[in-house]
């Protein structure tokens, strides 16, 4: 004799039914053909959801800007070099009011490396 089906399976032919409800389309007569019907359909919605916006490309000047921890002056060597990489840091390193991120390439001198760990005490 044959089984009656579980609620599984009747949950399962419903949830399939459901998925061709409504369409347009003469519906699929064999399960194959429901089964490809919903799947080319879901890939045509993954496929427009993955397509570029064109208000989402932002337009206008770039978003970041390269300068000089020291502009043009000069670094002297010796007892004054500190005072001199915190003047030149004040008036060339420091990022603008409208910049949230700073990026430091590693120091390859000694000022540099006081001008690195002046702005790290800063901002950390």
């Amino acid at each position: 004799p044959p089984t009656p089906p579980s609620d599984a399976n009747a949950f399962r032919q419903q949830l399939s039914s459901s998925w061709t409800e409504g369409d347009d389309d003469e519906a699929p007569k064999k399960p194959q053909e429901k089964r490809t019907k919903v799947v080319k359909k879901l890939v045509k919605r993954e496929v427009e959801a993955a397509k570029p916006q064109a208000a989402a490309v932002p337009q206008g000047p770039p978003k970041y800007r390269l300068a000089s921890l020291f502009g043009n002056n000069v670094i002297s060597r010796g007892r004054e070099m500190s005072n001199d990489v915190v003047k030149a840091v004040k008036e060339h390193g420091l990022p603008k009011a409208e910049e949230d991120t700073m990026i430091l390439l590693s120091a390859n001198s000694e000022a540099e490396m006081l001008a690195v760990r002046a702005l790290v005490a800063k901002y950390a």
